[in-house]
């Protein structure tokens, strides 16, 4: 027994001696191979010995454990060899024992979802804030729209267990908004009020921006974002910073903040790549430019691109101003934090993509090792998905604990 619980066996941590900390870190080493294995992936007992190191008799009796709490399902069919009896015992992770859910609450809307533990999303629903008075308190239109996910994925609030907010604000370490900040100018959250929704459930709060650079990291395959950045760049610029393969936060929660662009020289404030272009679009119609999207209250930078792409002047003129925002914001991220990848992020990822070339070679004129840039693939689920992520680490880490 001792020889399996190593520090060489359990990854580096510290040679246990309790019998029961022995089994909890050997039920911990199995149940990880399932979070770990494919959805629906069928194990058997070569696969866990394999995975874990552990004997063929510890894995067997910690997998029946697991199965009688309920967090795997086993399958004995029956084998296809005439006369060989039944297959190999072969265990499968229960992706729904419990599921999560998640939201992403921006200025104007709130989307919420519910995911199992595998990540599949199962019901979805979204509310547009009305009215723009500020300082409103949303608590109720975030709640409408949590009962109507799980109404979408038709389970009850029970079956949840974990769920993760994610914000346009800075957030403490103690999961609270920083005060003062302006997204707290337009909306308001009572989260007691939502804790008391379900007290059940673990809740967890982040900021936007971090969950963004989570959701990018734990995609399959992405490889060489140890050292990255996720830039939320829609009306506004938020940084998710990756260091060592974890999300930093810094000591108060405020790494990633991009207030301080408004006193970088060139660059001058913190806003993101639609502002920018609608804002650098407006000045050259206010100075005579023509353009086809004169008189559209309010044009996304998608209309303003295609502008561009089909000739339009004062349309080109807003998406060079806001290539060379990006680059310089990036520049100045990259001048301190040096991270290898730079992934733009969020509903403008897509837009962006065919630029980047040209804000790359930018880059390349401002500092000594440019980053790699990436466009996102996750569009604008990038902060869904990353809270789903969220609080299947809570699920996660209170797994054993029951």
């Amino acid at each position: 027994m001792s020889s399996e619980t190593t520090g060489e066996r359990s990854g580096g941590r510290t040679p246990v001696t309790s019998t029961q900390a022995v089994r909890d870190l050997n039920s911990s080493l199995v149940l990880d191979h399932f979070w770990q294995a494919p959805a629906d992936a069928g194990l058997i007992a070569t696969d866990l010995v394999a995975g874990t190191g552990l004997t063929r008799s510890t894995v067997l009796a910690i997998a029946d454990e697991l199965r009688e709490a309920g967090w795997l399902h086993e399958d004995r069919a029956p084998s296809l060899v005439p006369g060989r009896g039944r297959q190999a015992r072969r265990f499968t992770f229960n992706k729904q024992r419990c599921l999560v859910v998640a939201c992403d609450i921006g200025y104007r809307s709130a989307t919420c979802v519910v995911a199992d533990l595998k990540g599949e999303l199962l019901g979805r629903a979204s509310r547009r804030f009305d009215g723009r008075e500020a300082a409103v308190d949303r608590t109720g239109e975030v709640l409408e729209a949590v009962v109507e996910a799980l109404q979408s994925a038709q389970v009850a609030p029970e079956r949840v267990q974990a769920a993760c907010f994610g914000l346009a604000a800075p957030i403490d370490r103690h999961g609270e908004p920083y005060p003062g900040n302006p997204f707290w100018d337009a909306v308001r959250l009572d989260f007691q009020r939502l804790r008391d929704f379900a007290p059940g459930w673990i809740w967890a709060v982040e900021n936007d921006a971090d969950l963004a650079a989570m959701a990018e990291i734990s995609q399959p395959g992405r490889q060489g974002l140890d050292s990255s950045v996720t830039l939320l760049a829609g009306e506004w610029l938020g940084a998710g910073i990756v260091i060592n393969g974890e999300v930093f936060r810094g000591a108060n929660g405020g790494a990633g903040e991009m207030a301080f662009l408004e006193r970088v020289s060139g660059v001058g404030s913190s806003l993101g790549p639609s502002a920018v272009a609608r804002t650098a679009l407006g000045e050259a119609l206010v100075a005579g430019q023509n353009s086809v999207l004169e008189g559209q209250w309010r044009p996304s930078l998608a209309a303003i691109a295609d502008a561009a792409a089909s000739g339009d002047r004062a349309a080109r003129e807003a998406i060079a101003r806001t290539e060379e925002q990006l680059a310089l914001a990036i520049s100045t991220l990259s001048g301190f934090l040096d991270p290898g990848t730079v992934i733009i992020a969020g509903g403008n990822a897509g837009v962006l993509a065919p630029l980047l070339e040209r804000i790359q070679d930018r880059l390349a004129q401002l500092v000594a090792f440019p980053p790699a840039l990436q466009a996102s693939l996750l569009g604008r689920d990038v902060v869904l998905l990353g809270a789903v992520q969220r609080a299947l680490a809570a699920v996660r880490a209170a797994a054993l604990e029951a």
